[in-house]
């Protein structure tokens, strides 16, 4: 019995070296994204953040991180936010995240992209790519909420794997190969991100057919949205109520004029339901009121480039300062690192406007 009892030990000792092996190297196997649409930047300079300081979270997807920057209304208000979007953020994602953020930060206001309420990953019944809701996931704390999150997604669809979330070294362990010194750097870094989860696109869509907003003709035209997408939005209005935090709605211009005024309608239905604020910058009026132009704003055809998202920053800036009493923290002691920081972005991005034609 003793030879027995002792085997066991020794095997026990071996498993849980092994297991805890496994997990001191999973977050060097985990990509990290910190790029072009930086995600785990973004995240990670999320948690960064001192708690409750924050006045308004934005939530969407890599249209919303390419087209707020919550820097430059702080530069112009005083109002501190953070983009808190991801690549491919369905409303799934958009709600776990914001019920992680409230973990921290107490916003009086959330503006959320309402782009994945309609189909735009349709083969995936998430409606984005499995990559870029691990892309939120991954990125996420150990936590009830994402616990819940990696609950949800797998109940929703069977491609995706709870031990693969549970234990991401089993998705990435073939990583190996690709593993880079920034691999392990990356853990030690200062996670500050004086950027504020704005993602700088720097190119300028040279097309010739480039959306410059729909002027409304036909109010009766409407676009189903997706049953799960739509279930979850409500999630996220229910919440923001339970918080008493204010709900703004907003689409970005798209340069391929993909939201119709169809879709505007069917939001706009919802938002006059729910007594909520939609501002959508492919209408004709909000367009042109945000000074965009099609020939020097837009990245891409889904995304704006660093100048258009001056333009719609700078719109919500008046926005907020118009219809909320939000406040000047500028002068704050306690936020002199929003001052430091600012200064820091300033240089990341001071390049001049004609640079931005030839990145």
């Amino acid at each position: 019995m003793k030879k027995i009892f002792s085997l066991l030990c020794k095997l026990s000792a071996i498993l849980i070296a092994f297991l805890l092996i496994i997990l001191l190297i999973t977050p060097v196997f985990i990509p990290k994204f910190t790029g072009e649409f930086p995600t785990t930047s973004v995240i990670d300079g999320f948690y960064a953040l001192p708690e409750h300081h924050i006045d308004v979270l934005f939530l969407g997807s890599s249209q919303i991180m390419t087209s707020v920057s919550p820097m430059r209304i702080y530069e112009q208000y005083g109002y501190t936010g953070y983009n808190l979007g991801t690549e491919q953020q369905n409303m799934i994602a958009s709600y776990y995240l914001l019920k992680e953020a409230l973990k921290y930060q107490d916003p009086q206001i959330v503006v959320l992209d309402i782009m994945f309420l309609f189909p735009y990953t349709p083969e995936s019944l998430l409606n984005s790519k499995e990559e870029f809701v691990r892309k939120s996931i991954d990125c996420m704390k150990w936590s009830e909420n994402k616990l819940e999150f990696v609950k949800t997604v797998c109940d929703l669809d069977s491609a995706h794997e709870f031990r693969n979330y549970l234990f991401p070294f089993i998705r990435y362990h073939s990583r190996w190969s690709d593993l880079s010194l920034s691999d392990v750097s990356y853990l030690f870094q200062d996670k500050n991100n004086p950027l504020r989860g704005f993602s700088i696109a720097g190119c300028v869509e040279d097309s010739e057919d480039l959306f410059e907003g729909f002027t409304p003709k036909d109010k009766d035209a409407k676009e189903d949205l997706l049953p799960v997408m739509e279930e979850y939005f409500y999630k996220i209005v229910n919440l923001c109520k339970e918080r008493n935090i204010s709900l703004v709605l907003i689409k970005t211009p798209k340069a391929d004029g993909s939201f119709s005024e169809a879709k505007h309608n069917s939001i706009q239905q919802i938002a006059d339901e729910e007594q909520l604020s939609f501002i959508d910058f492919n209408e004709k009026s909000v367009y042109d009121a945000a000074d965009f132009h099609a020939e020097t704003d837009y990245n891409d055809s889904t995304h704006i480039n660093y100048y258009g998202a001056y333009k719609i920053s700078d719109y919500l800036a008046d926005y907020l300062f118009n219809n909320y009493s939000l406040t000047d923290h500028r002068a704050d002691t306690d936020y002199d690192y929003w001052n430091k920081d600012l200064e820091i972005y300033t240089q990341k991005t001071s390049f001049p406007i004609w640079s931005v034609f030839h990145l």
